[in-house]
């Protein structure tokens, strides 16, 4: 595939005009025509479908973690603002940089939060893809030290560059040079706030790698629709990242136009290597550079050289004089909600009963709400609300609980005997319903009982997914639940210690709420396929598969210190697949690799072979191999129907990284809740270093 980049070096602007950026995307909107194809994720908060602006636009929502419809409070301010950005009618009030793509609205901020957890973002994010998305516009984000992503949220975001699906997201508003997640990661467009006098507004983030990967776009006086039917100018740069997405968005349709396969990497370097430079080079508040419309299309269409646009095109307009003050940092904070804008009602008569909307990450100018168009007839609101094809889960971790309320705890602990230690003399104190094992005990002799707690599945303790069993097989699933409950309080040691548990299941579109406040998405699960990991005993087997006669000749050790070294090994091996390939297990690529970790059948005679992979190379054994890495790719062959990924199981020396690496590859097929291999293990070589 052919690079992008600039030839030259873009032109120094002395001052950016907002209405001339504006008036340039506006132009290559009606220039390419969006494709219907083209499909733009919104992760905000709710959004007023039902406001004139949305009329007829092909917008449907998904279901997620938060199922309020918009309302008045902030965040669905927020969410409709930037929404009618990109997908809003033109002619309405509203840009409408993207009117004619595909919109996907995933809320993920509640009026009455106005934040969420990465993990959470996370889960939008492949709901998002899920749902078909190109590009995905996040307007928040969470201030964090060195640009670090919670690593779930940094895999999901590496899934999107693999499926081709772009992120874009906002640099932040603390007026610092510091990082937010997601914008920092690489492979995301960061954007930030440009404000009418050709600077970036002093709240904007910057820092070392937004200068990579992060440009400046009109974020100040931004005009969009507020829940009610009205119209409002907004700043921030929440509303700079939707100027951004709308015209990848249309660089994507371009390339479809030409015959093309959209190619979201060309589109980012396009926005990147086109950016103009600020008035001042050395400014590090400008990142990349401002946002250059006409040289990424350009640099898409001709793929050889930026469109210049010379200072003297652009008209320096004065400052608004508005001051932009940094709000307080929040956990994926889209910001604190300005001053309500006085707000004039369209004129379907619908009113907002609070003109306030948020200020992305940010500051707040003036704000001068104007009618939408009188010239529209009543609107037909675009569906609002659209089934999700069935999600299946193939989920690893631990199992939890949670009481929901303080009254079903105190009724638990009013309900479980008096507890017993296992002491000589035994002491008997009050139950506590927190400890697994009374708790277990207690369930085993009252099996009914199971269904009044919420069972969770756990990721390092943290709680992603909310149980319950399928009602065919409810009391096989409790009982399974229960046995994985008590043993993975085992010491390490026991045989019976349980360190995982696989989850297969069908994701609904009902959440529950823990006792904390945390709400969790509920997936429905059978008894077939829910199994429990024994690591010891996988070991066991891992170890009975291996010739340590052999081995032991070969290495000039004693078979006990083979059997440890090589012990050593596995267990090290076994932890790297739960730590560093966490997920959701949500995605088909995900569901693939946990399946073929947990296999036992498959996994333990992988292992084995892959440890003592250097007889294969060159018949050298004495340096073992290690785990270097397991991926899935979508597999060329597979049945009707069905979605079938080849998962590779790559073991490499890490004493001589030249020789040659080994790749065990299945097959296996997740358009079930339980996945299924569909052919032997294959095994072959590729180049080492």
């Amino acid at each position: 595939m052919k690079q992008v980049q600039a030839t030259e070096p873009p032109q120094t602007v002395r001052a950016a005009d907002t209405d001339f950026i504006l008036g340039e995307l506006t132009a290559l909107r009606d220039k390419v025509v969006p494709d219907p194809e083209v499909c733009i994720a919104i992760l905000d908060g709710p959004v007023d479908l039902t406001h004139p602006c949305f009329a007829d636009a092909r917008i449907t929502r998904a279901d997620s973690l938060v199922l309020d419809e918009a309302g008045t409070g902030a965040m669905s301010g927020h969410g409709t603002h930037v929404a009618s950005i990109v997908l809003g009618r033109p002619g309405t009030g509203t840009l409408g940089l993207a009117a004619g793509c595909r919109g996907v609205v995933v809320p993920i901020f509640q009026d009455s939060t106005g934040h969420l957890s990465q993990l959470d973002l996370a889960r939008a994010i492949e709901r998002a893809m899920l749902s078909g998305a190109d590009v995905i516009n996040i307007s928040g984000g969470e201030l964090v030290e060195r640009g670090e992503a919670d690593p779930l949220l940094a895999r999901t975001i590496e899934a999107c560059e693999r499926n081709g699906v772009l992120v874009v997201a906002a640099a932040g508003n603390d007026g610092c040079d510091c990082l937010h997640a997601p914008a920092a990661l690489p492979t995301v467009l960061a954007v930030g706030a440009l404000g009418r006098d050709g600077t970036a507004l002093p709240s904007s983030n910057f820092g070392d790698r937004y200068a990579l990967n992060g440009v400046l776009a009109p974020g100040e006086s931004i005009p969009g629709a507020i829940p009610g039917g009205a119209i409002a100018e907004l700043t921030g740069s929440s509303f700079a990242t939707p100027i951004v997405t709308a015209l990848a968005a249309l660089l994507l349709s371009a390339q479809r136009r030409r015959g093309r396969a959209a190619d979201i990497a060309e589109v980012r370097r396009a926005v990147i290597a086109s950016a103009l430079a600020c008035a001042r080079d050395s400014d590090p508040r400008c990142l990349a550079g401002i946002l250059n419309v006409r040289g990424a299309h350009a640099l898409i269409t001709q793929g050889d050289k930026v469109t210049e646009m010379a200072a003297t095109q652009i008209p320096h307009v004065a400052s608004s004089g508005v001051d932009a003050t940094p709000p307080d940092p929040g956990l994926m904070n889209p910001g604190p909600p300005p001053a309500p804008p006085d707000a004039v009602a369209a004129p379907t008569g619908v009113a907002p009963s609070c003109g306030g909307a948020p200020c992305s990450c940010g500051t707040t100018a003036a704000q001068a709400a104007t009618t939408a168009s009188a010239a529209h007839e009543a609107p037909t609101p675009p569906q609002s609300a659209h089934p999700m094809p069935v999600s299946n889960v193939f989920a690893l971790g631990n199992i939890g609980f949670d009481f929901g309320t303080e009254a079903r705890r105190d009724g638990f602990r009013q309900l479980m005997p008096m507890a017993e230690s296992s002491d000589e003399t035994p002491i008997v104190t009050e139950p506590n319903p927190y400890d697994a094992v009374q708790l277990a005990n207690y369930l085993d002799k009252h099996p009914w009982e199971s269904t009044k707690l919420i069972w969770t599945m756990n990721l390092n303790l943290t709680p992603i997914y909310a149980i319950e069993a399928e009602v065919t097989y409810h009391e096989a699933v409790y009982e399974m639940l229960r046995y994985a409950l008590r043993c993975q309080v085992l010491p390490a040691e026991d045989d019976d210690f349980v360190s995982r548990v696989s989850l297969p299941g069908v994701l609904t579109n009902r959440t529950v709420t823990t006792f904390a406040g945390q709400r969790l998405p509920v997936i429905v699960v059978q008894r077939r396929g829910l199994y429990t990991w024994n690591e010891n005993n996988l070991v066991k087997a891992v170890l009975g598969a291996i010739d340590f006669d052999k081995l032991t000749t070969q290495l000039g050790i004693d078979r006990s210190k083979a059997e440890s070294r090589t012990e050593l090994k596995l267990r090290q091996m076994l932890d790297k697949v739960y730590y560093e390939l966490r997920n959701l297990g949500s995605s088909s690529a995900d569901r693939a690799i946990n399946y073929t970790a947990t296999n036992a059948f498959i996994f333990s005679d992988v292992m084995a072979k892959g440890l003592l992979a250097g007889e294969l190379v060159d018949g050298d054994v004495t340096s073992l191999y290690s785990l270097e890495s397991i991926t899935a790719v979508k597999s060329p062959f597979g049945r009707l129907d069905c979605d079938c990924w080849d998962v590779k199981i790559t073991f490499f020396s890490p004493e001589n990284e030249r020789r040659a690496r080994v790749v065990y590859q299945a097959t296996v097929d997740v358009s079930d809740p339980w996945p299924v291999q569909l052919a032997p293990i294959h095994q072959y070589l590729i180049s080492g270093g």
